[in-house]
């Protein structure tokens, strides 16, 4: 090395020759030797090593080459103890092998690929070999061993001691033995098998027995008849079991023994129970633990109950196995029956609610908080429109069981169920629909980062869709079990409009004939004054609507809009249609209020067309007369507004019989279309909740 670090300094002058080539190739060769250690590589092949000798053991952890070469990674060395080297030649091989397997630990455990473990003693091949098993003639430290090496992948491979030089080298020249190395690698403390004992608890030995079955009564006419003789026929009941299996019976150094188990006298047997069960085995475990050593007439009896009474198992013993689940009995009709539970997502809370009969599912945003009294208000909020329940069933949660929920449910004629505590499967109904709600709501928030109002309006839009699929265990949709009828959504408008063949339902209900006038005629309307009513004559100006028309009162001189209730027949029929003309002259867009006056639009000659109706239920009977027009015809926004001033007194004055209320549409060009009446609200009086609540 000297001509290559000559050149390493800074007033050296860069030569290279024949001198500085040959100390640089001769690095190399070094390096690429057996002498130098190489980096340790985990994919590369692992040879151990191992070697004892009179006073040490050395170990030699390398890697193989792909030449074959064998590349050392590290080397370990010790003497042997005082203890150990009264060692046989065997045992120190032995604990060479488990010196340098403890030494390279974290080289060799968990290895994919088995490791070479090299030793130049031929026998323990047989002994550490992994296709032999553990020998049960090797002595007790070379099993304590084989243990030990069983947690390592490995094979065992001998070689002569010619060719082990570098482990039998440092075998010879260890390093000097420590203060510890006695209690280091002796294999008693690596084998890690303890015996506990108990110094309060007396071992019964076999001098106890022997003495305890010579003071027994029962085992002395054992002995006896053994050495004399059994009878034919025994009555004594305590004798009986010993003359079943008298064949199996012998008399060792005064004890009794069933074939190689001894017989325990009755003075000891609750000692050897308590003995067998120390460990808290079960029941299969501790007879064949006694099975193998002991006997007595109902041995079997005996360990069966004193497990069975053990106090420390019966309170560590595994859960039974779960019984099959039993359903809820069938509501008898929608919202006889709710589940409620809370569902936590994120930092919101909403409570849910699922009918059991219908399966309809409420899902509400708790952002008053979860107490007693914002689940009430909520509660409250829901009975408003579907009723109160019969029974509620809830979890144990802290947030509902309390006692002012409890005196709500009672006020209220609700009956309170909870399920067991830490058992949810009672309240399915609920936890299936939080596992529901849940994932939509993981399915909004996954989608996209909505802030809080927007995921409560594609919440809404869930709960549409739930509650007008059909449901699994039904059969049927839970809007139509609830309502009767399934919801109208966006899918709806694919298809076509049913129309009612059959005429209105208000038609068919009051059998009333259909009434109709002609533009001219002569009839009586009613005029209001001061929310009084009088019939007055007037004559027919337009028909605006299918039920409407603009009537020009004569007395008042004034057009104003009449529904047909309002109109009836007048035997004296006036002038024709100029003479009305010069009369009065209203345009379309007087029918809205006052305007200018303007001529007046042709009348058309034609019949008016027949009027559509739109398709209502017709089981409904309690719904009022909608009219729909025709595209044809002509509405007006105002229902009885006049068409002038003359009548500004009846605007302040409204009548007092109804009138329709599906007004007109009056579009920008001066043509008036109809707009197709939806369903009126039944009228009811207002019902006071707080006397439910």
């Amino acid at each position: 090395m000297h001509p290559l670090h000559r050149l390493l300094r800074e007033d050296a002058q860069w030569c290279w020759t024949d001198r500085e080539q040959a100390a640089l190739t001769r690095v190399k060769q070094e390096l690429a030797g057996e002498r130098v250690l190489a980096h340790f590589d985990a994919a590369a092949p692992l040879v151990l090593s191992v070697d004892a000798g009179p006073g040490g053991l050395g170990a030699v952890l390398a890697h193989v080459g792909a030449d074959g070469r064998e590349r050392p990674v590290a080397f370990a060395s010790r003497a042997l103890s005082v203890s150990e080297r009264n060692y046989s030649q065997i045992q120190k091989e032995a604990t060479a092998i488990i010196f340098g397997v403890k030494h390279f630990h974290q080289y060799l455990y968990g290895r994919p690929d088995p490791f070479i473990l090299k030793t130049d003693h031929r026998p323990l091949l047989s002994i550490f070999g992994k296709k032999n098993g553990i020998s049960v003639t090797a002595a007790l430290r070379l099993q304590r061993y084989a243990i030990i090496l069983s947690a390592y992948n490995y094979t065992v491979q001998y070689v002569s001691s010619k060719h082990n030089l570098v482990a039998d080298f440092f075998s010879r020249a260890p390093l000097p033995i420590g203060k510890d190395n006695d209690r280091q690698v002796n294999g008693e403390e690596d084998g890690r098998y303890f015996l506990f004992l108990d110094s309060t608890v007396q071992t019964v030995s076999f001098a106890d027995i022997r003495r305890a079955t010579e003071s027994d009564r029962t085992l002395k006419t054992v002995v006896k008849y053994m050495n004399r003789g059994w009878p034919k026929k025994i009555k004594c009941a305590d004798v009986l079991p010993y003359f079943n299996c008298k064949n199996d019976l012998e008399l060792h150094e005064g004890c009794l023994f069933r074939g190689h188990r001894i017989v325990i006298p009755p003075e000891f047997r609750n000692k050897m129970l308590e003995e067998l069960h120390s460990s808290h085995f079960g029941v299969v475990k501790t007879k064949s633990s006694a099975r193998s050593r002991m006997w007595w007439p109902g041995i079997d009896s005996a360990i069966e109950s004193w497990v069975g009474a053990c106090g420390v198992c019966a309170g560590l013993r595994a859960a039974p196995p779960r019984a099959p689940p039993a359903p809820w009995p069938r509501a008898p009709g929608p919202w006889h029956r709710i589940h409620i539970d809370y569902m936590s997502v994120g930092q919101c809370v909403y409570l849910i609610i699922v009918d059991s009969f219908s399966k309809w599912l409420e899902c509400l945003h708790m952002n008053c908080g979860t107490s007693t009294s914002a689940l009430i208000s909520k509660l409250k909020y829901i009975f408003s429109r579907y009723g109160i329940p019969n029974v509620i069933v809830s979890d144990n949660d802290v947030k509902i069981c309390s006692s002012e929920f409890e005196t709500f449910c009672k006020c209220n004629g609700i009956t309170y169920l909870t399920s067991p505590v830490y058992h949810p499967a009672s309240n399915g109904q609920a936890e299936n629909s939080v596992k529901t709600c849940k994932k939509m709501i993981k399915c909004i928030l996954t989608e996209k980062n909505e802030p809080i109002y927007k995921i409560q309006e594609k919440l809404a839009g869930f709960l549409f869709d739930y509650r007008n699929t059909v449901h699994c265990s039904t059969g049927a949709t839970p809007a139509k079990l609830m309502m009767g009828r399934n919801l109208r959504g966006r899918l709806d408008l694919i298809l076509p409009v049913i129309k009612n063949k059959n005429g209105s339902t208000s038609d068919q209900k009051h059998l009333c004939k259909h009434r109709s006038f002609e533009i001219n005629e002569s009839v009586m309307a009613k005029w209001f004054i001061a929310r009084k009513s009088i019939w007055s004559p007037a004559i027919i100006v337009k028909k605006i609507g299918q039920r409407l028309f603009a009537v020009y009162f004569i007395k008042y001189d004034v057009t104003c809009k009449r529904h047909l209730d309002q109109i009836v027949k007048n035997n004296k029929r006036t002038g024709n249609k100029n003479n009305f003309e010069n009369q009065a002259t209203i345009s379309d867009s007087s029918l809205l209020g006052p305007q200018q006056e303007q001529p007046l639009p042709q009348i058309p000659k034609d019949p008016v067309n027949p009027p559509v109706t739109s398709s209502l239920d017709t089981n409904d009977t309690e719904e009022v007369e909608n009219e729909v027009c025709d595209d044809n015809d002509e509405w007006t926004e105002a229902n009885d507004e006049p068409v002038d001033n003359a009548c500004a007194d009846q605007t302040a004055n409204p009548p007092l019989e109804p009138s329709s209320t599906n007004d007109d549409v009056v579009l920008d060009g001066g043509e008036m279309v109809g707009r197709k009446a939806g369903p009126m609200l039944r009228p009811r009086k207002n019902i006071d909740f707080k006397q439910f609540f």
